[in-house]
């Protein structure tokens, strides 16, 4: 009886581990999706000032 109840145990524990090893990815996956979107953000940040800089920089020539 012991033995059945612990492989019913380490069946639903693998279930698990697999489980919490997908959620991990998916974290992962989710994280680096997100630094990717906040460095593209920036960067877009970054070439509107310069866009911006160049058309104040236009107008104080003429």
């Amino acid at each position: 009886m012991s033995i059945r109840g612990s492989k019913v145990h380490s069946s639903s524990n693998a279930r698990l581990k697999r489980s919490s090893r997908l959620s991990n990815v998916g974290n992962i996956l989710l994280s680096t999706r997100l630094q990717a979107e906040n460095e593209l953000k920036k960067q877009d940040k970054e070439k509107k000032t310069s866009r911006r800089r160049k058309e104040l920089v236009t107008k104080v020539q003429t």
